[in-house]
């Protein structure tokens, strides 16, 4: 009986492991979404926003256009600097395990790490801008009313959305 309840106890705590590791914001950091924070994702969420609302929101296919060539050229931005934060990283690490770790040449490495975060949160920043620029304020503001609406709906009465 014993036996049988641990066995339960650890295949539930496997299985809670592996859902975790397999729910879609576990893949967000690697599909390159995590780097650069929130702003990051943050843009994402609403260039994707406009692109699926583009009839709604009045957006003239010039508009959806540009927006989707924003996207790809910051996906492809965010793609490239993870690779270089990634390679970095790991060369931080194979020289802290050196037997006589390079206290400078490791702080290079961490200045080089975050000069590419920091350029990365940079480009987030001017897609932004970029963004909302492609759009009029009146597109913006529908956006904005639209996202807050469906909020609103949700949060209100989730078990009829559903």
């Amino acid at each position: 009986m014993k036996k049988n309840q641990i066995l339960l106890i650890a295949l539930f705590v496997w299985a809670a492991g592996v859902g975790m590791a397999f729910s879609p914001g576990a893949f967000a950091y690697e599909r390159g979404h995590g780097r650069g924070g929130d702003m990051t994702l943050g843009f994402f969420m609403k260039s994707h926003f406009f692109l699926e609302e583009q009839k709604t929101l009045g957006l003239s296919d010039e508009q959806a256009n540009a927006i989707r060539q924003l996207k790809v050229d910051v996906k492809k931005e965010v793609i490239r600097k993870s690779a270089e934060i990634d390679v970095l990283e790991l060369d931080i690490k194979s020289k802290l395990y050196e037997s006589t770790i390079d206290v400078a040449a490791i702080q290079k490495l961490i200045d080089e790490k975050y000069e590419i975060k920091k350029a990365l949160a940079k480009t987030v920043v001017e897609a932004y801008a970029k963004l909302k620029s492609t759009v009029n304020e009146k597109q913006w503001q529908d956006m904005k009313n639209l996202k807050k609406e469906r909020m609103q709906k949700f949060f209100s009465k989730p078990w009829e959305n559903r």
